[in-house]
């Protein structure tokens, strides 16, 4: 018998175990598409030029058959009979192992779909991140959920959180003529390493306005650059000292600010 793919159009001789097989279903050898075989099966094909074999009309109601050519007696086990009962448990035992790992395998078939489903949502999470970081009710749970499992959020503020400046001076440089020379302490009060902050000195006249800015990277205030991939261990301290070039007189006020890594 013949069929046609819908996709494609190539017609096909399609034999009976194929039919049977695919349960009325297959794929297309040329593009890999699944079409119903019997919408268009057909026992002989139409004379050339061939476009499209005849599509077969759905049957309503469904068709009864009428010529039956066997009907099987199943075997009727007797609890009197041991003979009897052992027949049956060795014709039952095989069907049973079959719908076992038919079981076991829908179990593994719905597994794999859940694991698949899981990388495919962290991957659209990921190559999303951006945007969806952008989402105040999105960015509050990512920040919780790495807060618990020691992850970073990119621009968290909650990843310094525990980062305090304990003092600092500014004064000028005792041996560079039109410099400052600006001290601090930084401390980390929490109970967990915290990354090195991104450090913002800002110098300001009377009226608070801004008069210059710098801001520091780990690898620039800190002597040993190795230090930094560790991030700040817990309950310790780092010093820190800027050399920096005097503004000028308007400069009678200074601010650090701890902006979090990048």
């Amino acid at each position: 018998m013949y069929s046609q793919c819908p996709h494609c159009l190539t017609i096909y001789r399609v034999a009976l175990g194929e039919l049977a097989g695919g349960r009325g279903e297959a794929a297309c050898g040329s593009c890999d598409q699944a079409f119903d075989v019997l919408a268009t099966l057909s026992a002989e094909l139409p004379p050339e030029p061939i476009d499209r074999l005849d599509v077969v009309p759905p049957q309503m109601p469904v068709p009864v058959l009428r010529q039956a050519v066997l009907r099987p007696k199943p075997l009727q086990p007797s609890l009197f009979d041991p003979n009897t009962r052992k027949q049956a448990e060795s014709f039952l035992k095989p069907r049973a192992a079959v719908a076992a790992a038919g079981t076991r395998r829908r179990v593994a078939l719905w597994l794999a779909v859940v694991v698949l489903a899981v990388v495919l949502l962290a991957q659209i999470v990921y190559a999303e991140r951006q945007r969806l970081l952008a989402i105040p009710t999105y960015r509050a749970w990512a920040e919780s959920l790495c807060e618990r499992f020691g992850c970073l959020v990119p621009g968290s503020t909650r990843a310094i959180a525990d980062i305090r400046l304990i003092s600092r001076d500014i004064r000028k440089h005792p041996t560079v003529e039109g410099a400052l020379l600006i001290t601090a302490t930084m401390a980390n009060t929490g109970e967990r390493a915290r990354p090195y902050p991104i450090l913002e000195l800002r110098l300001s006249d009377l009226d608070e306005r801004p008069v210059a800015m710098r801001r520091f990277m780990p690898e620039d205030y800190l002597s040993d650059r190795a230090r930094v991939p560790a991030g700040m261990p817990p309950h310790s301290t780092v010093p820190l000292e800027f050399e920096v070039l005097d503004p000028g007189a308007d400069a009678v006020a200074f601010e650090f600010r701890f902006l979090p890594p990048r």
